[in-house]
């Protein structure tokens, strides 16, 4: 049990989101005319009704293999170069765009599909070109879309990183004490280690709103409302 083939075998675990589709109306928002129209078309392109559109999707999201890495990376800089930036960088929009759009090819799969193999969600399901062409040119998605997929896909690499499922109570606590001087420090983290740190603070409010709650002080705990959040963090 010396090598690495001896000790893992299997596949990766595909974390399923549920991902806001465009030409949704806002159920708080004024009616709109435009959104009605674009609903209209959106069901007579797939032979079905308004009511029967879906306003969301099912995307899986698997982390990457450091050869899938690599060849995002590739492929970003490429987009970049074509794009008029010899020596692209992280500040080169291109780039970055370019860096999401493969990496969404590669990670986002049919949830719905053989988890040993599963298909690509993008595209045709089978080539990373098609994937990328998808995403780039799809009526149904923004650039928010993008960004929303990439942060659930940052989180989900967190959620499995054992380094973040290692913190202990105490290191976050000591975190959080940094930021008292030094805010801006929490933007720096990773996604997984951000949420991780916002639910440990909100399970310290809440158990001090409590406390004071039972011991008759504060008048801030009436506003709190809804069941009580999970004490451990280290799910």
């Amino acid at each position: 049990m010396s090598k690495m083939r001896d000790l893992m075998r299997g596949t990766r675990a595909i974390h399923v989101v549920e991902l806001p589709l465009v030409n949704v109306p806002n159920a708080g928002a004024e009616p709109s005319p435009e959104l009605d129209e674009a609903r209209k078309r959106d069901a007579e392109a797939l032979g079905t009704t308004v009511e029967q559109l879906p306003v969301k999707a099912r995307v899986g999201l698997r982390v990457l293999l450091p050869r899938q890495w690599l060849d995002v990376q590739t492929a970003a800089r490429a987009l970049a170069v074509e794009r008029g930036n010899p020596n692209p960088t992280e500040d080169d929009p291109n780039y970055n765009l370019g860096t999401q759009v493969n990496t969404l090819a590669r990670a986002c799969v049919d949830p719905d599909s053989n988890p040993s193999d599963p298909d690509l969600f993008f595209g045709d399901g089978k080539t990373i070109e098609s994937a990328v062409k998808d995403l780039l040119d799809n009526e149904h998605l923004t650039r928010d879309s993008l960004t929303y997929l990439c942060d659930e896909w940052e989180w989900w690499n967190d959620r499995v990183n054992p380094q973040i499922k290692n913190l202990s109570d105490h290191e976050r606590l000591a975190f959080i004490g940094r930021m008292v001087e030094t805010p801006d420090i929490f933007l720096s983290l990773r996604p997984g280690v951000q949420r991780s740190l916002a639910h440990f603070m909100a399970v310290q409010l809440w158990s001090l709103s409590m406390l004071s709650s039972e011991s008759g002080g504060g008048s801030t705990t009436s506003t709190l409302s809804g069941p009580k959040p999970e004490s451990s963090l280290l799910q």
